[in-house]
């Protein structure tokens, strides 16, 4: 947070890029490595803009996701993130291609994007950490899928207060 005003903000891609790099060299475990890849991949995917629109936010986070399929050799139903974010990428692209404003495509994501984080209480985790409880994690949500939501949620909100978007 220290180096937070320094970051180069140029443009998107620089910016993520800048994010992925302080995210994997501080974030331990497997986080580090996947929220860093989905960053970059969101970097790469807006490379020489400097000015996004709705579609240019889903190929960000479509890229995103393909880094962490890859990373982490997961996908959905695995009870991971994705289960949030994939589905939250494809109701917020459906509100973007109905005409909807940001602020509605952001604030639907985020609600569905807590509906599948919630929903992933009744998967039985295949990748990651809890992969090793077998059936006991049966009944609790993925923490990967909850930080999503928690991430929506909060941008959602963040946005809808400004005035100036």
């Amino acid at each position: 947070l220290a180096d937070w005003p320094d970051f180069d903000r140029s443009s998107p891609a620089d910016f993520l890029k800048k994010i992925a790099l302080v995210i994997s060299g501080r974030i331990g475990g497997t986080s580090g490595p996947l929220w860093g890849t989905a960053f970059l991949r969101a970097s790469a995917a807006v490379a020489g803009k400097t000015d996004l629109d709705g579609d240019d936010v889903v190929a960000m986070l479509r890229a995103a996701t393909e880094g962490i399929k890859a990373r982490g050799k997961s996908d959905l139903g695995d009870k991971t993130l994705l289960d949030a974010l994939v589905p939250a990428t494809d109701a917020f692209e459906a509100e973007i291609h109905a005409g909807s404003a940001g602020t509605v495509a952001l604030d639907r994501a985020a609600v569905v994007a807590r509906e599948r984080a919630d929903a992933t209480s009744f998967l039985q985790a295949r990748r990651g950490r809890a992969s090793y409880t077998g059936e006991r994690s049966i009944g609790s949500p993925d923490p990967g899928a909850v930080a999503v939501a928690v991430i929506l949620e909060r941008l959602s909100r963040e946005w809808a207060a400004r005035d100036d978007l």
